[in-house]
């Protein structure tokens, strides 16, 4: 009988080890379900930064293809390129004063 109860106890044993693990796991897939999740999510929002950048450069290129096709105004040189990357960026004049 003892024998019985024994083994009876280490199946139990066996039975909750078993499913604390299994606990484990099924936390751990769900850790890993939501990560693949956010990295499709930032993946999509890479890919249309992308495509948003591309668009720009093609955007730069036909701009300064017509730029260099146009006769030379009678701005100095400096004075117009200050006012094309003012015109096809984001930088404050500031920055470009510190490189003229």
């Amino acid at each position: 009988m003892r024998d019985l109860e024994a083994e009876l106890d280490l199946e139990q044993r066996r039975a909750r080890d078993a499913a604390a693990e299994n606990k484990k796991l099924a936390k751990q897939l769900a850790d890993l379900r939501a990560q693949a999740d956010d990295d499709h999510r930032t993946v999509a929002e890479l890919n249309d930064h992308v495509t948003t950048l591309e668009t720009r450069i093609i955007t730069l290129k036909r701009q300064l293809d017509e730029n260099v096709r146009r006769p030379v105004t009678s701005l100095p040189r400096d004075a117009m390129l200050a006012r094309y990357v003012l015109s096809s960026s984001r930088v404050r004049p500031s920055v470009i004063s510190r490189h003229t």
